[in-house]
């Protein structure tokens, strides 16, 4: 009994043990992540919706989203309940990412879900989406990828965002790209390691492609290829513009592998070698006038072994002028580049030279600058201030003055010798505002150009071509000598004016000698001379008004016999309310065409004070006047011809009876 005795406390001690459960309760897994989440981009919200974790215990789901270009990171917990969110207060036009996890009751987070994207917009879209972008491929180089695609078609695309990551599943890198972009190069990359491309579409309204299939690409060091890190320009501090002409400069190369390069090349321009080290190379550029390539220039380099590699190096501007003093331009320190502009025009145009582009920022352009004294001769002279074959461009959209020192001063604006291009400015205040003299291989162009308030908006004299396309002419009279005129050209010019309007001057457009002038849908109006005096040249106008002028519509003197070779023709055109005759015939043999049976003209001749048509040609002038289709004071003519010289006769047309009144033999009036 004894020993069984002292068997019992053991006894008891196992059974205790057997009946206390293991301390370490199971390890429970995570939850899963989240699947299924989309956005739909609204006004400054998103609205995302997922499909719900299958566990029971999750607790809540936990979102996370940020600016794409952002490292800040935002949170917001939702109910576990819930399988949608929308998140407000956004701004609108900004692109943002969102990844949402999973949490359970035992604190355990799921791995996030792929991360989406939605840019948040104003307007309601009335558009699909862009179509996912096409035939995205890769070209590697040594540390660099260089990205492929076919452009997409849709009218109102955006841009491109290209995304690329080490892992095909997270692309967590981007970079946006303009909407006429269709290739990039990313540069400083590891050779040796794969990278992943997608490419996403994006509208105006915010509306995001699907993205492209997924290409990857590896770079690597080509055997003995140099590398470029960097590119500098001695001299220009951190900058890596230049502007046209700027004549010798020296690129510092910084990278990998330079000792041994053979050739370099500035957008196909041969560089000089300088010196070479393994890490640093020294090169000699010369960015020449008229440089056409204007933009980014890749630089290539070539070693012995014929191994090449390539980068964008520097970027060439037009000569660049600037007004506003957030661009600290300056006449003396400035480099005449986008980002250390000039300041004046005369800066500008004393480092220019044949076929440069001198560029000019918004505003008044006066104060230092310099304008050729004119003299009051005929043809009037200057020295010319404008660079053979210059364009001259205002910013687009922005306002541009040239501002003269004023009518009583005899200064020209803009002269030129041997022609050039003129866009977006305003001349104001010049004698002068822009000469051409007597060059018959000159050529000058004009495009959205006004030049008011002068004696002379625009002369031309002997040049080869004269194109005037959306422009003003205003205000150009002098009332001491009451006289002034908007366009003048004379010689042997071939003029074209278009949408242009040449309003209050002495003359409205003026044209002479052997000039040949093509002139559609111009307006020339309240002039306190002529609309159009044309003293000899060949001129076919096309649907344009003529009106209110001081004197008469058109005056066409053809004495001289140069039109007797061509002649006028005015088709689609209206002639009211001029104090004068609507149109007055001068001179002796030419042929004008009003209208014709094959070509009617759809003139309208009305409301002058004055004869309607005033034909004054000399007596048996040959050929007559065509008038098919004009309307003369209301009445339209459906056939007949006017032949001069031929008094006391009526002319009969439709049923309505015209007068030829001719006194002395060599005056012809026609006025229903």
């Amino acid at each position: 009994m004894i020993q069984v005795l002292r068997y019992i406390p053991l006894l008891l001690l196992m059974l205790l043990l057997t009946a206390c459960p293991d301390p370490t309760p199971p390890k429970k897994l995570l939850p899963t992540a989240p699947t299924g989440l989309k956005v739909e981009a609204g006004d400054a919200e998103v609205k995302l919706g997922w499909n719900a974790n299958l566990e029971t215990d999750i607790e809540i789901y936990l979102l996370s989203f940020q600016e794409a270009n952002s490292t800040e990171v935002q949170e917001k917990m939702i109910p576990a309940l819930a399988h949608e969110t929308i998140i407000p207060n956004l701004t609108n036009g900004v692109t943002y990412r969102f990844s949402l996890k999973a949490k359970n009751t035992q604190g355990q987070l799921s791995e996030s879900s792929p991360a989406v994207e939605a840019r948040p917009f104003k307007d309601t879209p009335q558009t699909s989406a862009p179509a996912q972008p096409q035939g995205l491929s890769a070209i590697t180089g040594d540390a660099l990828v260089m990205l492929n695609w076919t452009a997409n078609t849709e009218s109102d695309l955006a841009g491109y965002t290209l995304y690329w990551g080490e892992n095909a599943a997270e692309l967590g890198q981007s970079k946006a790209l303009p909407s006429e972009a269709t290739t990039t190069t990313l540069a400083a990359l590891d050779n040796g390691k794969a990278y992943y491309f997608v490419l996403e579409a994006l509208n105006r309204f915010g509306q995001v492609s699907v993205r492209s299939d997924v290409v990857s690409a590896t770079p690597e060091m080509p055997m003995l290829a140099p590398r470029i890190n960097n590119v500098s320009i001695e001299g220009y501090d951190l900058s890596t513009q230049v502007r046209q002409g700027a004549g010798n400069i020296t690129l510092i190369v910084t990278g990998a592998n330079l000792a041994d390069v053979s050739s370099a090349a500035l957008g196909g321009l041969e560089l000089g070698l300088v010196s070479a080290t393994a890490t640093e190379l020294r090169l000699t550029a010369i960015i020449l006038h008229g440089q056409q390539a204007l933009g980014f220039q890749d630089l290539t380099l070539v070693n012995a072994a014929g191994a090449s590699s390539f980068a964008e190096a520097i970027e060439v501007t037009a000569i660049t002028v600037m007004k506003l003093l957030d661009f600290h331009p300056d006449d003396t320190t400035g480099l005449g580049t986008a980002n250390r502009p000039f300041f004046t025009l005369k800066k500008a145009l004393s480092v220019a030279s044949g076929n440069d582009t001198i560029f000019l920022g918004s505003g008044t352009y006066k104060d230092g600058e310099k304008w050729p004294l004119t003299d009051e001769k005929f043809p009037p002279k200057a020295l010319s201030n404008m660079p053979s074959g210059i364009t001259l461009e205002g910013q687009s959209g922005g306002v541009v003055i040239l501002q003269g020192p004023g009518l009583g001063e005899h200064y020209a604006g803009l002269v030129f010798a041997d022609g050039g291009t003129i866009k977006n400015l305003t001349l104001r205040g010049f004698r002068r505002g822009i000469l051409l003299t007597n060059n018959l291989d000159a050529y000058l162009e004009l495009e959205n150009v006004r030049v008011v308030e002068g004696y002379t908006g625009l002369f031309a004299y002997n040049a080869e071509k004269v194109s005037i396309d959306d422009c003003e002419f205003f205000g150009h009279f002098d009332k001491q000598v009451n006289d002034g005129v908007g366009i003048y050209v004379i010689g042997q010019t071939k003029l074209t004016v278009s949408n242009t309007s040449s309003h209050a001057n002495g003359d409205g457009l003026a044209i002479e000698g052997q000039a040949k002038a093509m002139l559609s849908n111009i307006t020339l109006n309240e002039n306190k001379q002529m609309g159009l005096y044309n003293n000899g040249a060949y001129a076919v106008l096309y649907n344009s008004k003529i009106s209110n002028n001081g004197e008469d519509g058109v005056y066409l003197n053809i004495k001289d016999g140069f039109l007797s070779r061509e002649g006028f023709e005015m088709h689609g055109t209206t002639i009211t309310g001029n104090k004068g005759y609507g149109l007055h015939l001068e001179g002796a043999n030419s042929f004008v065409d009003l209208g014709t049976g094959t070509e009617p003209g759809t003139n309208s001749i009305f409301g002058n004070t004055k004869f309607q048509l005033f034909d004054n040609r000399q007596v048996n002038s040959i050929p007559d006047i065509t008038l098919v289709g004009t309307s003369l004071g209301g009445f339209k003519l459906t056939g007949g011809r006017l032949t001069a010289g031929v008094g006391g006769k009526e002319f009969i047309e439709g049923g309505i009876k015209f007068w030829r009144i001719n006194q002395q033999g060599n005056s012809l009036v026609f006025n229903p």
